[in-house]
């Protein structure tokens, strides 16, 4: 029965076979179960539910999923975005095939609180790793269709991936050295690409709950909510 969707890049990362439930999946518990006991262990899953969505979220937890992450989506007008300059010191441009190298590790580095980051039951430096390979896929033309990157002298210290869709660009990872924070240079990144994306009339991005800088940093910027979603992992071991 195929229920579930079999992720080639994760399974690499955290040493197992890794999958993906369906958005809001309202299937039978039996199925799913059936499933699940059919599948050589260890393995991982992870699934995605509207937070009002009870009937998905009480098969989840009925099928010893554990809630990871409450995912909170924002989004803004294009236009409504505040023009941010850069700050003294600071260039943020696109990224250049010649950028990969220098990027190197930059969002394993950047980044502490994402959905991987939480789950106890995944190293920090599987993690780190992970979102640094993530960022690096850029450059192979696996994951983004642009790159801002933001450069202190010739290092570069933050990064905005995104995703363009019909009607929006979607921030997919944005990150900051921790040491460069605090001085607007992610609002700098954000404005840089409002300003060069401006004939999409709207831009997505989501964040977790508990990252609260994170929340405040983008209703600054004038984003809304626009919707939340639970994240569930599963982790099956050998017995």
């Amino acid at each position: 029965m195929d229920i579930f969707k079999k992720d080639t890049w994760l399974s690499r990362h955290l040493g197992k076979d890794c999958y993906h439930l369906p958005t809001d999946y309202e299937g039978s518990p039996e199925d799913v179960a059936s499933v699940l006991s059919s599948l050589p262990s260890p393995f991982f899953m992870d699934a995605k539910t509207s937070t009002g969505n009870f009937r998905s979220i009480h098969l989840l937890e009925d099928l010893e999923f554990r809630l990871i992450d409450t995912n909170i989506r924002f989004s803004a007008e294009t236009s409504s975005i505040p023009a941010v300059p850069s700050p003294p010191g600071f260039l943020v441009r696109w990224a250049e095939p010649d950028d990969e190298e220098r990027v190197g590790d930059l969002a394993g580095r950047c980044i502490e609180r994402s959905r991987f980051h939480l789950d106890p039951l995944i190293p920090k430096e599987t993690a780190d790793e992970l979102k640094a390979d993530w960022l690096r896929n850029f450059f192979h033309g696996k994951r983004g269709d642009r790159l801002a990157l933001a450069f202190h002298g010739e290092e570069p210290v933050a990064f905005l991936q995104i995703i363009l869709s019909e009607e929006a660009w979607i921030i997919d990872l944005v990150g900051c050295l921790p040491q460069f924070r605090g001085r607007r240079i992610g609002s700098a990144a954000i404005s840089f690409a409002a300003r060069e994306l401006r004939s999409f009339p709207k831009v997505l991005v989501g964040t977790q709950i508990v990252n609260d800088g994170s929340v405040r940093f983008y209703e600054r910027l004038g984003f809304y909510f626009h919707s939340a979603q639970y994240v569930f992992h599963l982790h099956k071991d050998r017995r």
